[in-house]
């Protein structure tokens, strides 16, 4: 029966995310696991033609430039995270360094 009830709940969910799923969402700051000296100095949504997306301006740990921290991350261009059991949708990754910090964006979309 508890088996039953999960199975249910699983579906009703996975359902609503796919079914009402808009350009609008964003994944949230927390899928991009930074190293723990790293710094978030802006957390902002933007949108535009074909979606919104969420950047992140991070400062990287001292003794580290923001390409070692491209490095350590793996968010080049057109690299993806699979899902998770919550949410299962992928996300697309990408970064570009900005005068010492790593600017990462994060979509459902592109």
């Amino acid at each position: 029966m508890v088996l039953v009830l999960v199975a249910a709940l699983a579906a009703f969910r996975y359902s609503a995310l796919f079914l009402f799923a808009t350009e609008g969402d964003v994944p949230p700051a927390s899928v991009v696991a930074l190293p723990s000296e790293s710094e978030v100095v802006d957390d902002d949504v933007e949108c535009g033609s074909g979606g919104c997306w969420r950047l992140l301006t991070v400062r990287p740990p001292s003794g580290t430039t923001a390409e070692d921290l491209v490095t350590e991350l793996g968010t080049r261009l057109g690299h993806r995270i699979g899902g998770t059991i919550w949410d299962p949708r992928t996300i697309n990754l990408s970064s570009e360094v900005d005068e010492g910090f790593l600017v990462v964006r994060a979509d459902y979309w592109s």
